[in-house]
Parts: C-alpha cells; structure tokens; sequence
C-alpha cells in the first residue's frame, strides 16, 4: 500500500505543479474520501494542516465533500478542527455549505467551534440559514 500512498503522491504533485505548488496528495484523498489513501499519508507523516494557495487544509476538502471517514481520520491525526482559510472560512463552514450534515455532526463531536466568524463576521449559524436541520443541530445543548 505504501508504493500506491507514493504514486498517488507523485501524481498529485505533478498536477500541483502543473496548477501551481498548492494541493498535497493528502487534500486528494481527502476530498475523494478515499480513507485508505488518507490513512497511508498520515501514517507516512503527512502534514494535516498543509494550506493550499487559499488557505485550506485537508479537513476542507473532506469536510466540504462529506467525507466523515476521512474527517476522523484528519481528526484523529491531528488536524486543526477550527482551521480557517483566508477568508476565515472553517471546516464546519464549508461543511455547513454544502449540506453535509453527517459532516457537520463529526465535527461538532471533535469540538468545531460553531461561534468562530468568518471575515465577515459569520458564524456557523448564520452559515446555516435556510438550512432547518443544520440550524437544529448547532442549537442544540453541548453535553
């Protein structure tokens, strides 16, 4: 497995720079949820919180996409939950975004700060407007 972590590497780099020096392998595997890949990267000390040219990590991409595997595989290896992008932007935010709700449960379960603003002053609830069952969960009681 570890010779397929470093074909996927090597691909993903040479698309990167191809694009410009941006995306890791490890925000691929991330965004195509492909937990294997993910864990083999990791495993292989792969940075977590490596941005791209915007400013997101890995948990971005997995987050954004609804990759819950992937998510707690971040997690678990250390990804910053609250990381913002350039624009202030939260894995919780993106995941609010695009309606991820299972998503959206993983990372307030590891602790996402549903308070913490956006450039413009946003927060995950106001992220969430129109969006009656994320609402519902940010409200709830925190255990």
């Amino acid at each position: 497995m570890k010779r397929r972590a470093l074909i996927i590497s090597l691909a993903s780099l040479a698309v990167g720079l191809a694009a410009g020096p941006s995306r890791t392998a490890l925000s691929y595997a991330a965004e195509l949820g492909n937990a294997e890949i993910a864990k083999e990267l990791l495993d292989a000390r792969a940075a977590p919180d490596q941005r791209d040219k915007l400013g997101n990590v890995s948990l971005h991409w997995a987050a954004n996409n609804g990759r819950v595997e992937v998510i707690k595989l971040l997690i678990a290896g250390h990804a910053t939950v609250d990381a913002a992008d350039k624009q202030g932007i939260t894995p919780l935010m993106g995941a609010i975004t695009h309606n991820q709700v299972a998503a959206v449960k993983t990372l307030l379960a590891a602790g996402a700060d549903a308070k913490k603003q956006d450039f413009t002053g946003r927060d995950a609830l106001g992220w969430a407007a129109g969006q009656p069952t994320i609402v519902r969960l940010l409200q709830e009681p925190k255990p």
